[in-house]
């Protein structure tokens, strides 16, 4: 086996490593049958970005989003995650962070609320998949990580763009149904 090969070999097991690995539940027909929620969850320094943070994000049910729908009907950047600042919340609309973001890591978390394709972002032009996503259930109001039984309404998807510490951040994700384009953007300090 040349050089060349076993270079080849050696970063498709390792893709197909990490990407097996990066599974955190069994899901059949958008419904749990077992889950590992913690498996790869992505923190900074320990520290979680929490589910109690997302819900005090999401807009106060002046919208009517329905989990029952086929496609996204909410998709957005939640959170920015840095070692210096730590967890920073994103509002609704919001077209920069407010403080300069350093350190060994940065992380970004994007909340989708309905079916689509999995989300990716690009950070100055790097464009990655998520590293790691987590299933959520309940409505808009009421969401709460899934359980086993339960069908999936939205994700959060975490993207690692370490290495990195500013620049002009786009996400996006195609729905299941019209709108079938959604994106986000945030620059980040």
């Amino acid at each position: 086996m040349s050089t060349l090969q076993r270079l080849t070999y050696i970063m498709l097991t390792g893709i197909l490593f990490f990407s097996l690995t990066t599974q955190a539940a069994t899901i059949k027909d958008d419904t749990i049958i077992n889950i590992n929620r913690f498996a790869n969850r992505p923190s900074l320094q320990g520290d979680e970005f929490t589910i109690k943070a997302l819900l005090s994000l999401l807009p106060n049910n002046k919208y009517s989003f329905s989990p029952h729908k086929q496609g996204i009907t909410y998709f957005e950047i939640v959170s920015v995650g840095s070692t210096q600042l730590g967890w920073i919340d994103v509002a609704q609309s919001q077209k920069a962070t407010e403080f300069d973001h350093e350190g060994e890591q940065l992380l970004v978390v994007v909340f989708q609320y309905g079916k689509g394709h999995s989300a990716k972002a690009s950070l100055n032009g790097l464009e990655k998949n998520a590293a790691h996503s987590e299933y959520l259930c309940g409505e808009l109001s009421q969401l709460h990580f899934c359980q086993v039984g339960e069908k999936i309404t939205a994700w959060l998807h975490y993207f690692d763009f370490s290495g990195q510490q500013h620049g002009h951040l786009n996400v996006t994700s195609y729905s299941n149904s019209h709108p079938f384009y959604w994106s986000d953007t945030l620059y980040i300090q």
